[in-house]
């Protein structure tokens, strides 16, 4: 069935609409918080800045600060470059003591990772925290590179994944039932040559006006619409087909231009959701949720009001304005190095001291800018400054992040980063990249938990391993005087707890056979050793005895 390209639009220019009071606060949070700003705003010229704008009006950089800390934190503490931050494992524990299943999840999870890293993952993931930590909700796309396509069978080549942090000015979404991206749009505003750039990229044949614009070197911006839109009919299908034609997948797609409604190329789709949306906190009423942009912003201008009054203080004190008696003035005061100011009378003329009270300023300055900094977790998420920082110190910061950030990491994990490991995975599998997937795992359904080990996850387990240890130290204490004491811990499954919530990897533990074996093989050992110890005194008894 053809998309209702019409209805697409319509829905479109409403949630223009919708969305439209919110943009002045989204502008000024980029204003006061963002490193650059552009010249043209959401609100006032939608697309329209070319330039980066001055911002001669911003004072003070606290809030830029804390939201560039805090985007590294969190990109640092959960998805960190340099550390494998997930595992996988079955819900099934049984699948989980099975070698070859637990092989081939281990293997795929590797191969992720590897893919992962091999894209542009790290640059984007880092992008989105920074648009988390501000406005308070980012769009992350995800798409297979392009790959070779065998024109009969349409089956595709693997060429890894690549990602896109969408801008949140330039998104808009209908949710479904559980406030994710239903239908998306994404508006571009392209010159001239973008647009024919584009149109040669994808083999569109590139409109007239626009080439005509271009050859008379028009740099006028035109609006260009990419929607994904759901598919129903396919989605509901008990078994999706692979191979299939781009207007049969699950997730459809087109392009449009919004000034004259015409649609560019074909519709095409895709196997998997491209698109995923997530909050830095939900909000009432509100689809988009708020950041700690939202927060901070009425403290902020504040904070930048005061370090304007702040600075016209300091420029009056130090080059103070003039006082004249009228008569004794002839022409105009010359405050020039050098210059000549003609008077009758010199004593007519003295300095007005403007009496500021700086102590009282930088006291309101001092306070307004830790209260910025306390929005942003600034003081809380930095490490101590001194290089004498002890292992227990670096867990106790981390326990503090978790205590900060947790409710923040669960929409992190569930809305982008478990979409984005799911999404390769199905990827790897419909391809035919991955190996083929165990019988015994088709059968329990193939259902998987995700395990996030990055610093930040790792402290929220670190809670149960030492409550283990503590229970371990215990019963060992309780032993000396009550040996039966020891009946009430099972040292091998509390090791095997322990090894779960820390992330070892599977292929250094044993199987329950393989553990088996040498528990029996040192009980042996263990009654060699005592009846070697024996042998010579039973010896003894019985010579004696004779």
């Amino acid at each position: 069935m053809a998309v209702n390209l019409a209805s697409l639009r319509r829905r479109y220019r409403t949630q223009k609409t919708l969305r439209a009071p919110i943009e002045p606060t989204w502008d000024e949070i980029e204003k006061f918080m963002g490193p650059v700003s552009e010249a043209g705003t959401t609100h006032g010229q939608p697309g329209q800045g070319q330039a980066l704008s001055d911002r001669s009006d911003v004072w003070d950089f606290t809030a830029i600060d804390g939201r560039e800390k805090l985007a590294s934190s969190i990109h640092g503490s959960v998805t960190s470059p340099s550390v494998r931050w997930f595992l996988m494992n079955y819900r099934k524990s049984t699948l989980n003591r099975d070698v070859e299943a637990k092989s081939w999840l281990d293997t795929e999870a590797e191969d992720i990772w590897n893919d992962l890293q091999d894209s542009d993952f790290d640059v984007e993931i880092g992008t989105s925290y920074f648009e988390l930590s501000g406005p308070g909700a980012c769009f992350l796309s995800i798409e297979p590179n392009p790959g070779t396509v065998d024109p009969k069978t349409l089956t595709e080549s693997w060429e890894g994944v690549d990602f896109t942090n969408i801008p949140l000015r330039e998104g808009y979404f209908e949710p479904d039932r559980k406030g994710q991206v239903k239908v998306f749009w994404r508006r571009h505003m392209w010159t001239c040559g973008q647009i024919i750039d584009w149109c040669e990229v994808k083999g569109v044949e590139v409109p007239q006006d626009i080439a005509e614009a271009q050859e008379k070197g028009d740099e006028t911006l035109h609006e260009i619409v990419f929607c994904v839109f759901p598919r129903p009919e396919i989605q509901k299908r008990k078994s999706l087909r692979y191979p299939a034609a781009p207007n049969q997948r699950p997730w459809g797609c087109v392009w449009w231009r919004e000034d004259t409604g015409a649609q560019l190329g074909e519709e095409s789709g895709y196997y998997e959701k491209p698109v995923y949306f997530c909050r830095w906190s939900k909000t009432a009423g509100s689809k988009w949720g708020h950041g700690p942009g939202n927060i901070a912003l009425p403290t902020v201008r504040y904070l930048n009001a005061w370090m304007e009054t702040y600075k016209t203080a300091g420029e009056k004190a130090v080059d103070p304005p003039i006082l004249a008696n009228e008569r004794d003035l002839i022409g105009n005061v010359d405050l020039t190095p050098g210059g000549l100011t003609p008077c009758r009378d010199i004593n007519g003329f003295k300095a007005l001291e403007s009496q500021s009270r700086f102590d009282v300023a930088e006291a309101i300055i001092n306070n307004l800018q830790s209260q910025v900094r306390s929005l942003f977790r600034t003081d809380d998420l930095q490490l101590k400054e001194s290089p004498a920082m002890t292992a227990t110190e670096v867990q106790v910061r981390y326990e503090l992040m978790n205590r900060i950030l947790g409710k923040t990491l669960t929409f992190i994990q569930r809305d982008l980063l478990a979409p984005v490991i799911t999404t390769i995975l199905h990827m790897r599998i419909r391809l035919r990249v991955a190996a083929p997937m165990p019988k015994q795992v088709k059968a329990a359904g193939g259902v998987y938990n995700i395990e996030y080990q990055g610093p930040l996850a790792r402290s929220q387990r670190t809670d149960e391993v030492a409550a283990i240890e503590r229970g371990a130290a215990f019963v060992a204490g309780l032993a000396q005087f009550y040996p039966k004491a020891r009946a009430a811990f099972d040292p091998i499954k509390a090791i095997k707890h322990v090894f779960n919530r820390l992330g070892v990897p599977s292929d250094v533990m044993p199987t329950d056979a393989e553990m088996q074996k040498a528990v029996e093989a040192m009980d042996e050992q263990e009654r060699r050793a005592i009846a070697a110890e024996t042998e010579p005194a039973q010896a003894m008894w019985l010579f004696f005895m004779r």
